[in-house]
C-alpha cells in the first residue's frame, strides 16, 4: 500500500501495466445492437426494386490512454453512444426485347449521432467531468447508368453511360439545440 495526497491508503500494482491481473479494465466496455431488413420487388419487363433499411447502436466505454498518468486514480467514464441509420433502393430495368436498355438506379440516405464523452478528473475538486462531443451528419446521394449493346461489322460494342451525386451535411446531432 502506499498513502496519496489525501491521506488515504491506496494499493500499489508494482508492474508495468495499470491494472493487476484478472482486473475489470475501466472504459472498455462495448454493447452494439445492428438490425437489418431487405425486400425485393420482381415487376413485369424485367424490372426489379430492391430496398433496405439497416441500423447499428453502439454504447461503448473511452478514456484517453494519457489520463492514466495524470490523474491520481482509474474512473469509470460516461459511456458514449452512436447511432447509424441507412436506408437504400436499387431499381433495375433491363427488357427482353431490346440490347439499348440496362437501366440501373441505387440510391443512399445515412443518418449519423455520434456523442462520445471524455471524462476528466478535476485533482483540486476531486471530481469528476464530463465533456460530450456532438457530432451528426445526413448524407445522400445516388448513381445512374444504362448499358446499351450494338452489333457492328467489326464485332459487337458496349457503351455505359451514367453518373453520379452526393451530399453530406454536418453538425450537431438532430434535436441537440445550444442556448
Amino acid at each position: 500500500t502506499k498513502v496519496d495526497l489525501y491521506g488515504n491508503n491506496t494499493l500499489v500494482n508494482g508492474g508495468i501495466g495499470p491494472y493487476r491481473g484478472g482486473e475489470q479494465v475501466l472504459n472498455t466496455s462495448l454493447d452494439n445492437e445492428s438490425w437489418l431488413l431487405k425486400g425485393k420487388l420482381k415487376m413485369v419487363n424485367n424490372q426489379t426494386l430492391e430496398l433496405g433499411y439497416s441500423k447499428y447502436i453502439s454504447d461503448y466505454g473511452y478514456q484517453l490512454g494519457s489520463t492514466y498518468f495524470i490523474t491520481p486514480s482509474f474512473y469509470q467514464g460516461r459511456l458514449s453512444n452512436i447511432t447509424l441509420d441507412t436506408w437504400t433502393a436499387r431499381y433495375q430495368w433491363q427488357p427482353d426485347d431490346t440490347d439499348l436498355i440496362n437501366l440501373k438506379v441505387n440510391t443512399f440516405y445515412n443518418q449519423v449521432d455520434n456523442r462520445a464523452n471524455a471524462t476528466s478528473y478535476n485533482e483540486t475538486l476531486g471530481t469528476l467531468t464530463s465533456t460530450a462531443m456532438l457530432v451528426g451528419a445526413d448524407r445522400w446521394g445516388a448513381t445512374a447508368s444504362n448499358t446499351s449493346l450494338f452489333t457492328t461489322p467489326v464485332g459487337d460494342v458496349s457503351v455505359e453511360l451514367g453518373g453520379g451525386y452526393t451530399r453530406e451535411d454536418v453538425g450537431t446531432p438532430r434535436g441537440v439545440t445550444f442556448v
